[in-house]
């Protein structure tokens, strides 16, 4: 019963570290994509430019 509770355990802290590395990656696109919204919000004829 132990073991299973411990493997449980251990499942949930590297899904946990695998949401947090997500949601970093997640924070730092949208950090990107802000970034690259403010700077071609004067020339909005291109926007990738």
């Amino acid at each position: 019963m132990l073991d299973v509770l411990r493997s449980k355990a251990g499942y949930l802290h590297s899904s946990q570290l695998q949401l947090r590395s997500v949601l970093r990656k997640i924070r730092k696109y949208e950090a990107l994509l802000l970034h690259r919204n403010q700077r071609s919000s004067g020339k909005t004829l291109y926007p990738n430019g």
